[in-house]
């Protein structure tokens, strides 16, 4: 499979727009930001001439794509002639991934998958991510892509993918950022002392991104005066957005929020709020050639 190193790559080259090659690549710009630079560090030389708008590419950077279409074209035909052997293996699997979750991770997974694989069968359960331990550890799920932040039970494997930032955001014109612009980068610092008496929007209590904002109130001995309990991000987004309170939420669901633009963020001093995305599975001898295979795919895919 072509690495994602080299769609990211060309994505920025064709649309010479960070937040434009984001989008087409389903992450959010703090992330492609974060990938730019990463990769220049590990290519030893500036690519991108960022002060540049569109953003082209430095002279090191037309080399480099010289070197990225050639190794695409070799991955090619390495995948061509990878896949006969691998269309002759079948079967189902039962996969956990997360309501919230699924619209960004499906979209990114399966259509990939499922060329390589066309006769296995997938379905999916969509419980929230400690329901889905529980259901990889008692035989009702074969496999599952969580968040979590500690690995909980010892029969079951936990293979890091990547991690997720959780941000803390606002409405804009929340009084708190006394208006002042914000973004995913560029949050307003706020103290402990100011958020005393505001009130707290929070994902239910089986959810890991409340358990980290839990943690947090936990660690600061901080009790929020005001605290209100829903199931469904989006429909804290919207009560954020709409002027009511504070939340804790990830990365992936602000970037396919459709009113990002009337969020705020805050940056809470010494704090850095982070989760992990781990694929699991028991850790025995039971798992089937299906789900072998999809663990490999899914493995690959984070590691490129």
């Amino acid at each position: 499979m072509i690495e994602r190193k080299f769609e990211y790559f060309l994505s920025l080259v064709e649309l010479g727009n960070i937040t434009k090659a984001a989008q087409k690549n389903y992450i959010s710009q703090p992330s492609m930001t974060q990938f730019m630079n990463r990769f220049e560090a590990q290519v030893g030389a500036k690519l991108f001439n960022r002060e540049m708008s569109p953003i082209t590419l430095t002279k090191a950077g037309e080399i480099y794509l010289e070197y990225a279409r050639k190794r695409i074209e070799l991955d090619k035909e390495l995948e061509d002639a990878l896949n006969e052997l691998k269309r002759s293996v079948s079967g189902s699997i039962r996969v956990g991934i997360p309501l919230q979750m699924q619209s960004i991770l499906v979209h990114r997974l399966f259509p990939p998958f499922l060329s390589l694989y066309p006769h296995i069968d997938i379905s999916l359960n969509d419980d929230a991510s400690p329901a889905l331990e529980k259901a990889v550890l008692n035989g009702h799920a074969d496999a599952a892509l969580i968040y979590a932040i500690s690995q909980n039970y010892k029969k079951l494997s936990y293979d890091y993918l990547e991690d997720e930032s959780i941000r803390v955001v606002c409405s804009r014109k929340h009084p708190l950022l006394r208006g002042r612009e914000s973004s995913a980068e560029h949050p307003v610092p706020v103290t402990l002392e100011e958020l005393e008496g505001q009130v707290f929007c929070l994902m239910d209590k089986n959810f890991i991104v409340r358990k980290i904002a839990d943690e947090f109130f936990l660690r600061n001995k901080f009790v929020p005066r005001y605290k209100i309990s829903m199931s469904s991000m989006v429909g804290i987004l919207n009560t954020v957005c709409s002027g009511t309170g504070i939340s804790f939420i990830p990365d992936y669901v602000i970037t396919s929020y459709t009113k990002a633009e009337e969020l705020g963020y805050m940056e809470i001093q010494g704090e850095e709020f982070l989760m992990k995305l781990f694929l699991i599975y028991k850790n025995d001898d039971t798992l089937s050639q299906a789900v072998r295979e999809f663990i490999k795919f899914v493995n690959s895919f984070y590691e490129s």
